[in-house]
């Protein structure tokens, strides 16, 4: 059964399959631009939260119910992306377009190409944006802002679906960038996946070793912000490691060779070298994070 909220300015129907973090603010900031939103969620509680939280105009049940939309976005976990579509397929409509916010693309172009019928449009889509806490509450309307947003369209996709997917990353106020699945996979796998990974790996070196008790209340701000990344949500990345492996496994090898660079300069007591490391790597990262600050304030 729907649930609905009056809406004044209906446009572009969008359905939004899964009503989490990147999902709830996607209904959020579509519907500010004036996007007609659907929103879909298997537990009753989301769907009220979604609907008290203005994410969406209607919160439905069944997944049948959001296939009248001319956009529908999958925001799901990775693998179980492969299992929606299969779902929606018989029951799509010709000219719907389909898209995702998935952090890998190569495997779920795959699926799309398997699963949907040649009528309706697949075109990927992941925004490059998200926070270490999870699910709808933790929602918010400008989360996309200033933020690179991937279209991943397969070949000899029509123009007017790759526009209507790239027309709402921008009313997001994200940036599109059109790139190729095995490109963006590999890209993800260095600036997204291996940050992750790094910031686990660390919070297991540092929460699990047996004196850790006792090191507590040494630690401060620096392991907290370094770690922060290890709270993020433990089904998506473990998603993200199954379906992208190859990518991360490539990007682990050169960061845990820049690990061991700096053990050698440690070990060989090579403190020039070490600290014209830390000075350099200071100015890229000052320079990165401007590069941010930059972009969130277009």
């Amino acid at each position: 059964m729907a649930v609905s909220q009056t809406r004044q300015q209906p446009g572009t129907s969008v359905a939004i399959v899964g009503l989490g973090l990147i999902g709830g603010s996607l209904g959020l900031t579509l519907r500010e631009a004036g996007y007609r939103i659907t929103g879909f969620a298997r537990r009753p509680a989301v769907r009220r939260r979604a609907l008290d939280l203005g994410a969406v105009d209607v919160a439905v049940a069944e997944l049948r119910e959001v296939v009248d939309a001319e956009i529908i976005v999958l925001a799901v976990p990775v693998l179980a992306t492969q299992a929606v579509l299969q779902h929606l397929a018989p029951h799509l409509t010709s000219g719907t377009v389909v898209t995702d916010v998935a952090s890998t693309k190569t495997q779920i172009l795959a699926w799309a190409a398997d699963l949907l019928p040649a009528s309706a449009h697949f075109v990927g889509g992941h925004p490059m944006a998200g926070k270490e806490t999870a699910g709808i509450d933790h929602a918010e309307s400008t989360l996309f802002r200033g933020r690179t947003w991937c279209i991943v369209a397969p070949d000899h996709t029509p123009p007017e679906a790759v526009a209507g997917v790239t027309q709402l990353a921008t009313a997001t106020g994200a940036l599109p960038l059109t790139i190729d699945a095995l490109t963006h996979d590999a890209a993800v796998a260095a600036t997204s996946h291996v940050p992750f990974l790094a910031a686990t790996a660390l919070a297991d070196a540092s929460f699990t070793r047996s004196e850790w008790p006792s090191l507590r209340p040494l630690a401060s701000t620096g392991l907290r912000d370094t770690t922060r990344l290890a709270s993020g949500d433990a089904l998506m990345h473990r998603d993200i490691c199954v379906s992208n492996r190859t990518a991360i496994l490539q990007q682990l090898d050169h960061f845990m060779e820049r690990l061991a660079a700096f053990a050698t300069l440690i070990r060989e007591q090579d403190d020039e070298q070490l600290l014209a490391h830390f000075e350099r790597l200071r100015t890229e990262r000052d320079r990165f994070v401007a590069y941010l600050d930059t972009r969130r304030n277009t």
